[in-house]
């Protein structure tokens, strides 16, 4: 079962779609849906609903997507891939099993002793009914499967080699929760698995958790009875087919405003149905009704239902209650979308791209974001244009999120997930677009990490690198790009700048002593404070006082300032050469601080929120579009920000937003997913939501607007959300986990002395 796990689109736009997916099985009877995630097909939008004005927020049938299906309580659908996700309780690694089809239907074979599932229920079944853990299986080596629903134990399935049947086991007392379940199978008997042999303890075909009710027979769902095509009334319509009691639930961000829309009929009788919102820490609400069927009633009715305030993750179930023998309760062309969308967005058009990426630089720190560090120069070119106060940084460390900026993919797709690792090879960058389209490409930096060494000279026409070790101020990389403009004043151009800014070394104009704390007689001075905080990382042991810290941070800050005055030679150098008329500006930063790290200012293996928060602010040639903007960015969108800048058509495989589109989104829209990675780490922002933690392991959701700093675990007082953002991250850590899938394996460089030499002063060791 795909249960609850959503896709994100991330076209321009990143509309989610949410639909249903399971395997393809053989028909064992009439029963049309399933609470595994069904793959169904696209559907043409509703004709009261054009596509240029309402965004789809949540499409009950979109190929895309998933959605949970439900018939007589939970089904799981071991044969579907995306049941994969929840193979592992909460951790984000599936469980060892194998996909084999037969009997016209799809099997996991297990090779492992337990199998834990975990899923969530949109009812309740009370401790005083009986609650039946049923399911279709293949013997294997195992002689039977002990069941636990939630902890407690509910009986035992009987196993025989090579016979397939339908066994089950009922608990009284046992209660399948209204929200996150656990369900865990513990297999006896059989062979010894080793790493070099694998048995085949037995195979499942599907697993129903639900009520009791006598001796009806269960037959699993198809996907051909949950997405048809019926004719009612002479008029035929696509959608989801329900037989009473079942349900579709579709879950994520659902804006305040939004509304259902679609139409609702009944097959064959007549039936009761209805539609509900489920919130987290809320009971579900009913905001709609039905009663279909009888003498006089119309084949197809409307539905337009508001959905009221949601503004968080959240799922809207449609429900079959009730029906005639034989009756279905078809929703047609059933979606979610947002009340207000913005207009089409035209992107300004520039002759000239210069994108500042500031090294190790918190949002929070700088004025315009209200923070301490008066950086009049930025402030100057945000009154002319617009600071996104909601950027995302893909990755922790500084290269992974460079790449990111020039490639539009997040670290697994173009390879930099490790602070050692290169640039992939056969990633397209924005500067071998740029160069095709006869744009003069350049990048200048001062940062050892995204350097020859690692990768990212391709594509551009010319490439300056720096040394932290270099004679000269830190902010020489600014001079070299004037001059190079000098020489490209009437070219079409795209400079990127990677500057050290707040990074270590720091090279501090003036007396350090100046400098808080008074008086202070410790290790950290502004030249080697690279090679310092390496080894105060390196040693937990190693002393690093309060002193120390507070130095450090005020050296960081005076580097930031002269890094701002830096900027602002170089905008009035692009005044002066004329060119300011058509330039197009994007200031960031590549990584932010953990103020509370051990070893602050050094790329680290974590994705804290404080250290994934960097600055972003814009100016294009014209009035902004919005001063500021508070909805989400990521380093994956300045890549086709940029092309669509110089006018070009952003290559298909880019990911990400315009940010001009961003800038102009109505404040209603669907909130965007953010993802960032290492190669052992997570992060997953989605609202107020964030999920962490590392791949086999269980991670820890937490709900920024609750506790903005992160520490609890809200997991169970919030099971949608956990699940919408379990799947969200699942799919793509799945594709790191399996060599076979990763998209750009990492490659580690081999530093030549030179590099060693500017890797060691800035905190890194070489390999």
């Amino acid at each position: 079962m795909r249960s609850a796990l959503f896709a994100v689109l991330w076209s321009a736009g990143c509309t989610l779609a949410v639909g249903a997916a399971a395997c393809s099985r053989g028909s064992e009877g009439p029963t049309p849906t399933s609470s595994a995630a069904v793959p169904l097909a696209a559907i043409a939008a509703p004709e009261k609903a054009p596509a240029n004005a309402t965004t789809t927020v949540l499409d009950f049938v979109a190929e895309d997507g998933a959605c949970t299906l439900s018939h007589r309580g939970v089904l799981l659908d071991l044969g579907d891939a995306s049941m994969r996700a929840r193979t592992n309780g909460s951790r984000l690694v599936a469980a060892d099993v194998d996909v084999r089809e037969h009997e016209g239907a799809s099997w996991v074979s297990l090779h492992d002793r337990s199998l834990e599932l975990s899923f969530v229920s949109s009812t309740e079944t009370k401790a005083e009914g009986q609650v039946v853990v049923e399911a279709r299986v293949r013997g294997g080596t195992a002689k039977s499967a002990s069941v636990y629903l939630n902890g407690k134990a509910i009986g035992v399935l009987p196993l025989t080699k090579g016979e397939t049947k339908i066994v089950s086991a009922h608990a009284t007392g046992a209660t399948l929760a209204r929200g996150a379940n656990e369900l865990l199978l513990r297999f006896t008997g059989g062979g010894r698995t080793t790493k070099d042999s694998r048995d085949n303890l037995a195979e499942l075909d599907w697993i129903r958790v639900g009520p009791t009710d006598g001796d009806a027979p269960y037959s699993a769902p198809t996907r051909t009875d949950a997405l048809t095509t019926l004719t009612i009334g002479g008029r035929a319509r696509r959608g989801v087919s329900l037989r009473a009691p079942g349900s579709v639930r579709c879950g994520g961000f659902v804006p305040n405003g939004s509304i259902l829309e679609g139409q609702i009929g009944v097959s064959g009788g007549e039936a009761e149905a209805e539609v509900r919102v489920l919130v987290d820490r809320a009971e579900p609400r009913v905001i709609g009704s039905f009663k279909l069927g009888g003498e006089g009633a119309p084949p197809w009715q409307p539905v337009s239902l508001p959905l009221g305030d949601v503004g968080t993750l959240a799922a809207v179930e449609l429900v079959a209650k009730t029906s005639t023998k034989g009756a279905r309760v078809v929703f047609a062309e059933p979606r979610v979308v947002a009340a207000r969308t913005a207009p089409p967005v035209t992107a300004p058009r520039a002759r000239g791209v210069i994108m500042v990426v500031m090294g190790t630089v918190a949002a929070k720190t700088l004025s315009p974001y209200g923070g301490p560090t008066v950086t009049p120069e930025l402030a100057q070119l945000a009154t002319a244009g617009t600071v996104f106060d909601a950027h995302r940084a893909t990755t922790s460390f500084a290269s992974g999120a460079m790449a990111s900026m020039l490639t539009g993919l997040p670290p697994r797709a173009h390879g930099v997930s490790e602070p050692d690792t290169m640039l992939g090879p056969s990633v397209f960058t924005i500067a071998e677009a740029a160069r095709q389209a006869g744009v003069v490409t350049a990048m200048f930096t001062a940062n050892p990490t995204t350097t020859a060494t690692y990768g990212f000279t391709r594509g551009w026409e010319t490439f300056n690198a720096r040394s932290p070790v270099d004679e000269g101020p830190a902010t020489a990389v600014f001079e070299d790009v004037e001059r190079w403009l000098d020489g490209h004043k009437d070219d079409k151009f795209l400079v990127v700048i990677h500057a050290r800014g707040g990074h270590p070394p720091w090279d501090v104009a003036g007396d350090e002593k100046e400098l808080p704390p008074a008086n202070y007689t410790g290790s950290m001075d502004a030249k080697h404070a690279g090679e310092v905080l390496a080894k105060v990382r390196k040693q937990a042991s190693k002393l690093f006082t309060d002193a120390d810290r507070e130095r450090a941070f005020a050296l960081h800050s005076k580097a930031l300032v002269a890094h701002d005055a830096a900027l602002g030679k170089l905008v009035a150098h692009v005044r002066a050469i004329g060119r300011d008329v058509d330039t197009a500006w994007i200031v960031t930063g590549d990584v932010g601080v953990d103020a509370a790290a051990h070893a602050p200012f050094l790329d680290e293996d974590t994705l804290d929120e404080s250290v994934l928060s960097v600055p972003l602010v814009v100016r294009a040639p014209g009035p902004p579009t919005r001063a500021r903007v508070a909805s989400p960015t990521t380093s994956v969108d300045l890549a086709r920000t940029i092309l669509e800048t110089l006018g070009l058509p952003p290559p298909p495989q880019l990911r990400g937003d315009s940010l001009w589109a961003v800038a102009q989104r109505d404040v209603q829209a669907p909130e965007r997913a953010r993802i960032a990675t290492t190669t052992t780490r997570f992060s997953a922002r989605w609202s107020s939501f964030v999920l962490v933690g590392t791949r086999d392991r269980e991670g820890k959701l937490c709900n920024l607007s609750l506790e903005p700093d992160c520490v609890s675990d809200v997991r169970a007082t919030h099971p949608l959300a956990a699940e919408i953002m379990h799947g969200l991250l699942f799919e793509e850590l799945a594709r790191a986990a399996d060599p076979k899938k990763a998209p750009v394996p990492p490659v580690h460089p081999t530093a030549d002395p030179a590099a060693a030499i500017s890797l060691r002063a800035w905190g890194v060791t070489a390999r």
